[in-house]
């Protein structure tokens, strides 16, 4: 039996529907860089990250149907996350199974990381919520807000 949610690692037929969601404007509210993207500099930015070892990149889907995606950006032993879910999506409960997912595939991947980091701006409360809810620390800083867990062989630590 197929969950009805799950992670597919982003292909190249998956920029049209990233750059849609690039383009919504609560993520462009909530992303650091919140200026409007064109789709040349998508498409650059997209090809260049799906060809990077230090970048993986999933779709998520509830119900077969693409719902958000999830990034980790891989620097020495931390995976710093950035996800986004659907606008007909938000509000359900799909920040906590997107991150929960990606925490699993970390586990059954086994990578070499220690620490997964989320970095959400102040005004992004629904963000804040999902992270608490799956036990990050939380680290104030200037502008944003650090939230950080602590993984150890491919185990999250709670």
């Amino acid at each position: 039996m197929e969950l009805p949610y799950y992670l597919m690692r982003a292909e190249d037929k998956d920029i049209e529907l990233l750059y849609k969601w690039v383009s919504d404007e609560t993520v462009r509210i909530n992303s650091f860089n919140s200026n409007l993207i064109t789709y040349e500099e998508h498409r650059n930015w997209f090809l260049e990250k799906l060809n990077s070892p230090d970048t993986d990149i999933y779709i998520y889907y509830y119900n077969g149907e693409p719902t958000g995606q999830i990034r980790l950006e891989y620097s020495k032993n931390k995976a710093v996350i950035d996800y986004s879910i659907d606008i007909a999506y938000r509000g359900k409960g799909h920040g906590f199974k997107i991150l929960t997912l990606i925490e699993k595939e970390i586990f059954y991947n086994k990578k070499e990381i220690e620490y997964l980091i989320g970095q959400v701006k102040f005004s992004n409360l629904a963000s804040q919520k999902v992270f608490k809810r799956m036990f990050y620390n939380e680290y104030l800083k200037k502008d944003y807000i650090e939230f950080v867990k602590k993984i150890s062989l491919g185990i999250v630590n709670v």
